[in-house]
């Protein structure tokens, strides 16, 4: 009896552990879909994946980047909008202290800024010391295309 008590209990243990194994795997499977959907500019995978999976938004991909930042250096403009409207943090930062308008701000791209135009204020850091602040308006950014060049 105490054989088949243990022979069970390995049998859960292992169980469990390929159980573990397949929702890693899953997970993965989506956020790199998640990825590769804002990349592709297949917005309407992006939509499905994000109407299934919610919590997806909150990830990274490998170089620290949130799908935001992804869109922005994609240059996806309308996945910037299906983000934001689905409750995206834009104050995230990367690995290196940038947030998605920082991106926006080094790439001049004046269409993304605008889509992320409801952040007032952009805040980046290096090495994780915040180096300055910037209070951004929109109609600033239009204006001055030498913007990036007056960050500190």
């Amino acid at each position: 009896m105490r054989l088949y008590k243990e022979i069970g209990m390995i049998t859960i243990q292992i169980f469990y552990k390929f159980t573990l194994i397949k929702f890693k795997l899953i997970r993965r499977y989506i956020r790199n879909g998640y990825f590769n959907a804002i990349k592709s500019h297949n917005n309407l995978k992006l939509k499905r994946i994000l109407k299934l999976y919610p919590q997806v938004i909150k990830s990274k991909n490998a170089l620290g980047l949130t799908g935001l930042m992804q869109a922005v250096a994609s240059r996806n403009y309308d996945a910037i909008t299906l983000l934001l409207q689905s409750g995206i943090d834009p104050n995230v930062m990367d690995q290196d202290g940038w947030t998605a308008k920082a991106w926006a701000i080094l790439m001049n791209d004046h269409k993304s800024l605008k889509r992320l135009s409801q952040i007032s204020v952009l805040t980046y850091s290096l090495d994780n010391k915040v180096c300055g602040m910037a209070i951004v308006g929109i109609g600033t950014i239009l204006s001055d295309k030498t913007l990036p060049n007056k960050l500190p």
